[in-house]
């Protein structure tokens, strides 16, 4: 009996470490991918400063920040996720609207502000946070 359980607990132990792993992985992966993604998203926000009507780079633009405000979450960049995620929120808004230079004219100190922060925290994200 006692060696079953033995088993069991085994088992167990050996299916989540092998999670663990997985998930070390991933985070890796993200940790490595995070400059690519903070360049991306001041590509788009370049752009739409110059064309401030592109719902396409805005919609992409929004993606992004929604995209690395999850992932962040999930990995443990904490700022990164909060940066992002407040980023989203005020660009979520413009996607149904049809001009929208006035809120970049309006908010484009502060929305700037917040990309330069969330540059800043993903540089605090680097492979030796890894366990």
């Amino acid at each position: 009996m006692q060696n079953k359980e033995n088993r069991v607990e085994i088992m167990v132990v050996s299916k989540y470490s092998n999670v663990e792993n997985k998930f070390d992985v991933l985070k890796a992966e993200f940790i490595k991918q995070l400059p690519l993604s903070i360049s991306k998203i001041e590509v788009l926000w370049s752009e739409l400063n110059k064309n401030n009507n592109n719902n396409d780079v805005l919609k992409e633009l929004q993606h992004a920040l929604l995209s690395l405000a999850d992932a962040g979450g999930t990995y443990g960049a904490n700022e990164v996720s909060f940066l992002a995620r407040k980023l989203d929120l005020e660009f979520k808004p413009l996607l149904d609207k049809d001009n929208i230079s006035s809120f970049l004219a309006e908010s484009n100190e502060k929305l700037e502000d917040w990309i330069v922060q969330l540059k800043a925290a993903s540089m605090e994200c680097s492979p030796h946070d890894l366990p």
